[in-house]
């Protein structure tokens, strides 16, 4: 009996100190977040202030092992440099002409001035000829004419212009009105070229375009030449091209000639006198480079214009004068500045002054 109840005692001893135990971890569980709590809240500010660092550094970790998004490098545009226009007028927007870089080829736009049209006139299949067999050097040909135009000459026998015209036409030539006088382009002159000249040329559209070949500098009138030394002479120089520009139909190209010597001349108003005729309503500058070396250096600044230019030769054989190449040295000059002119786009072309050239032709 004393057994029985020893055992029941043991065994009721051992039941509630289980049911103590339960009871004491049901408690932390609740307790423990609490104390945890209070243990974080009573954390000094310093200690806080560690925590949120550490945690700062370990998700930037986190984001360096991520592959990074590298945004796309954009190049800035670059935009060419204008040229101040002439404040007399607004010439309208040109087109930029794709660049062509010459090679030693028939793809050139190649020209002969042609001066002297009387014989031509008469009888122009031989001399169509020559100018189709001419080699002009390095190979090139001839694809374009810039055929002398007077008004007068024009009225009163417009057929023999056509019947030419067609000729070159039908070869896939083009024909350009070769005109100016020295003082075309001063104000004073307007009223009487665009009386004389745009209504003759409009009325009798077989032209492809205009070359202007001016001189202000030679002519021996004060007038003029006070007028060409003074600070307006670029711009009415340019306000005259505008004007022609004006007045044609936009299919029909304006050229127009100037000296190799702008950019270097003493007079102050050259290099402005340049920059206007290649910001002008031309659609392409022939330069007259006249000379017996330094072909390339004596035009560096034209080459550095984007308008389309040609580089035209004087073959005129003249003792003494240090402005003409002569036919035998013309084809050893063409290839090396044809070879050259490969680096400047702008070059689009030679041309031949004049019509003489073809006299070496049989």
């Amino acid at each position: 009996m004393k057994k029985c109840y020893t055992a029941a005692m043991k065994h009721t001893f051992f039941t509630k100190l289980k049911l103590i135990s339960i009871i004491i971890g049901i408690t932390l569980v609740f307790i423990q977040p609490t104390a945890d709590a209070a243990k974080k809240k009573n954390e000094p500010n310093w200690f806080q202030i560690m925590r949120s660092h550490l945690r700062s550094i370990e998700k930037s970790k986190k984001q360096t092992t991520e592959k990074p998004v590298i945004a796309p490098v954009i190049k800035p545009m670059i935009t060419p440099m204008i040229t101040p226009v002439p404040p007399s007028y607004t010439p309208p927007k040109i087109p930029q002409t794709p660049a062509i870089i010459p090679s030693p080829s028939n793809s050139l736009d190649n020209a002969i001035f042609y001066w002297h049209t009387a014989e031509l006139f008469a009888n122009p299949d031989p001399i169509i000829e020559k100018i189709a067999k001419a080699d002009i050097g390095g190979g090139q040909i001839i694809r374009n004419i810039y055929l002398n135009f007077s008004s007068s000459a024009f009225t009163s026998a417009p057929e023999k212009y056509k019947n030419v015209i067609d000729k070159f036409h039908a070869k896939g030539w083009k024909v350009y009105a070769l005109m100016g006088g020295n003082d075309w382009a001063t104000p004073a002159k307007w009223t009487d070229t665009e009386t004389r000249y745009v209504k003759t040329f409009n009325a009798y559209p077989i032209f492809d375009g205009v070359i202007f070949d001016i001189e202000p500098w030679a002519n021996p009138s004060e007038e003029t030449r006070t007028w060409w030394e003074s600070s307006n002479a670029p711009f009415d120089y340019a306000s005259f091209l505008y004007k022609w520009r004006q007045a044609l139909p936009q299919d029909k190209k304006i050229l127009v000639t100037i000296a190799n010597w702008h950019d270097v001349h003493k007079q102050a108003n050259q290099k402005e006198f340049l920059k206007q005729i290649y910001s002008s309503s031309a659609d392409t500058v022939v330069i007259m480079d006249y000379s017996t070396s330094d072909y390339i250096s004596r035009i560096a600044t034209e080459m550095g214009y984007s308008k389309p230019t040609i580089i035209a030769f004087e073959t005129h054989i003249q003792p003494g004068v240090d402005t003409t190449i002569g036919f035998d040295s013309l084809n050893a000059v063409q290839k090396a500045v044809v070879e050259t002119l490969k680096t400047y786009p702008n070059i689009r072309g030679f041309a031949m002054h004049d019509e003489e050239y073809l006299r070496f032709y049989k």
